[in-house]
C-alpha cells in the first residue's frame, strides 16, 4: 500500500510539473482570469481536477479495502457491526425512559 502511495505521488508530481495539461491546470487554479486570456479553458481544467480527485479517491478506497483483518469475511460488512451481530440482541433493546420525577433536578431550584 505504501508503494502504491509513493508511485501515485510521483506520478502526480510529474503530471503537474512536466505536462502541458498539468501546467494548464496549475495556471487555471492560481489565476483563472489570466489563464482564460492565455487560451486555457478554465472550466474544463476544474472539471478535470475534480475527475482526478475522484480517481485518487478510488485508488485510496481500493487500497484501503485490500488491507483486511485476518479471517475477516468478504461480505463487505464492517467488523464492528459483525461483532455487534454476534453479541446478540440483548444490548440492542431500547432502554426504558426515566420517570419525570427522576429527571427533575434539585440543582436548578434556588
Amino acid at each position: 500500500m505504501i508503494v502504491v502511495t509513493v508511485l501515485l505521488l510521483l506520478a502526480l508530481f510529474a503530471f503537474f510539473r512536466f505536462t502541458p495539461l498539468g501546467l494548464a491546470m496549475r495556471a487555471a487554479a492560481q489565476n483563472p482570469a489570466s489563464a482564460r486570456l492565455a487560451g486555457i479553458r478554465v472550466d474544463w481544467m476544474l472539471a478535470l481536477g475534480w475527475g482526478l480527485a475522484a480517481a485518487i479517491g478510488a485508488v485510496a478506497g481500493v487500497a484501503g479495502r485490500a488491507r483486511r483483518l485476518p479471517g475477516a469475511q468478504h461480505d463487505g460488512e464492517h467488523p464492528a457491526l459483525r461483532l455487534r451481530r454476534r453479541a446478540g440482541r440483548r444490548h440492542l433493546e431500547p432502554r426504558a425512559a426515566p420517570s419525570p420525577a427522576a429527571s427533575s433536578s434539585a440543582c436548578w431550584r434556588t
